[in-house]
């Protein structure tokens, strides 16, 4: 019997979530909260209550606060220590007062490593009752929160063989899945997991392929399904860990090897951003919550990652930003001095670009550029609009006039009838001005993409002008409220 490549990766798959229960080394519940409905944008001095799981709070009333403090010991080397909270919508969560990231449906988790120092830390949770368009969450409940503690080298083993899996489920060289079948095939068997019926029951409420929709069905699916306790954790003994990390070193050793028989055609530069409405689906209030949790993310995730860079544009949202949460608008204006974050753009919003008149167009780069150059003594030199419905072509004019050298936009991949045939070309004016577009399609999000090798692949498949110059790019990260780009 001859199985399809999708099926092969299905198993694949299946093998490989039976190591995600051992990347959570502990788990902890976190107590101790307190609730306060005083709608305020900074958490509140008095008017706290306590509170347990499974408090359902006034959705009438928001945004709301929750309130704890921790107090953890600093993990071994090569653990992480995570937040993982559920208090009933999109939140912005502060420790000892400083803005540090968003909880949502694409943000779970947030590392805490730096805060387990022995120390007391206080935790606060601003959150509205709404999911990330605008919809309304109606009985709210806070749900808990948990500390986890993570065993960082078994859950990179985990991510390593997930990318492999996934760059076999979408490389269209026959000849490069059939050796990438068989290498992960090869490496996931080097693994030895504990493999009797009590660490089964124990796993399994982390298995992220036995819970939910999937090929071959799931555990919650079938007639009557066994009842299955939440772990405290999962710790590999020595003996087994050694076997994920040879399974690793392997896979990496194969995958070296692999891509030197395989030279690059040509390259994609990745950037973190997140396209933010000012007005579409909520009120500006909720626009500026949203700037503050998605830039907060942002900042994070640099301090993490020194090789992330984020980019952000519309003067306007700094400005916010800076009445809002001052602390925060200067981390931001240092990540830009630093070159890890690119104020881009040049306008004051990502403003229409049909019905607004020249005189508003000039404006709008004259006040986002005077901003750029006061507070963070820069002009960009890119006019960045990913998600305006049609461009004037009056535009390349005062773009020059206004600093800008390039432009960039995905808006035109939308059009359903005419694909418009060019990607990297120069835009010539009425005066003759021009400045050099480049354009990109990733098949995944668009400029909320997603950074997965089907996302990749396709945005370099979709490039029109390969043949002129073998580099282009693509942004990732989720948009409106979304947080922006993830760990993962």
């Amino acid at each position: 019997m001859y199985h399809s490549r999708n099926e092969y990766c299905t198993r694949l798959r299946k093998e490989l979530a039976e190591l995600f229960p051992y990347t959570l080394i502990e788990r902890k519940a976190i107590g101790g909260w307190r609730f306060s409905d005083s709608g305020a944008e900074r958490p509140p001095e008095k008017g706290w209550k306590e509170i347990s799981v499974g408090y359902r709070w006034d959705e009438t009333k928001f945004p709301v606060w929750f309130r704890t403090s921790i107090e953890s010991e600093k993990p071994e080397d090569g653990e992480r220590l995570y937040l993982k909270a559920v208090p009933g919508g999109e939140s912005l969560v502060l420790i000892d007062g400083r803005s540090f990231g968003e909880i949502n449906v694409y943000h779970q988790f947030l590392d805490l490593t730096e805060f387990a120092d022995g120390k007391s830390h206080v935790i606060d949770i601003q959150t509205v009752p709404k999911g990330l368009f605008g919809t309304h969450l109606p009985d709210p409940v806070f749900e808990g929160a948990e500390l986890l503690l993570q065993d960082r080298s078994v859950s990179c083993t985990y991510l390593d063989f997930t990318v492999a899996i996934e760059v076999l489920e979408a490389t269209r060289d026959e000849f490069l899945s059939e050796k990438l079948l068989k290498i992960i095939s090869d490496c996931l068997s080097e693994i030895e997991l504990p493999r009797s019926t009590d660490q089964y029951f124990k796993t399994a409420p982390d298995n992220p392929t036995l819970f939910g929709h999937h090929t071959y069905g799931s555990v919650n699916e079938i007639w009557q399904s066994p009842r299955f306790e939440k772990s405290e954790g999962n710790r590999l003994t020595d003996n087994y860990r050694r076997t994920v990390m040879k399974a690793r070193e392997k896979l990496a050793s194969n995958i070296a090897s692999l891509r030197d028989k395989h030279s690059a055609v040509g390259t994609v530069h990745v950037t973190g951003q997140s396209h933010i409405d000012y007005a579409w689906l909520w009120p500006i209030d909720e626009t500026k919550r949203k700037i503050r949790r998605t830039f907060a993310n942002a900042v994070r995730m640099m301090e993490k990652f020194p090789e992330f860079v984020y980019l952000q544009s519309s003067a306007q949202m700094f400005m916010d930003l800076k009445e809002n949460d001052r602390d925060l608008f200067e981390r931001v204006k240092e990540k830009i001095s630093q070159g890890k974050w690119e104020a881009i753009g040049g306008m004051w919003v990502e403003s229409d670009c049909t019905v607004s008149s020249a005189e508003s167009l000039a404006r709008q780069f004259l006040y986002g550029q005077m901003f750029f150059e006061e507070e963070f003594g820069m002009r960009s030199s890119v006019a960045w609009l990913p998600d305006v419905f049609g461009f004037s072509w009056i535009l390349p004019q005062i773009m020059k006039e206004a600093g800008i050298e390039y432009f960039s936009t995905t808006k035109l991949k939308w059009n359903e009838k005419n694909c418009f045939p060019l990607d990297l070309f120069l835009w010539r004016g009425l005066d003759g001005s021009e400045v050099v577009c480049h354009f990109f399609d990733n098949p995944l999000g668009g400029y909320n993409g997603m950074l997965n090798p089907e996302a990749i692949l396709g945005t370099w498949e979709n490039f029109q002008d390969k043949r002129v110059y073998d580099k282009t790019i693509t942004t990732f990260g989720y948009g409106d409220g979304g947080g922006g780009p993830t760990e993962r």
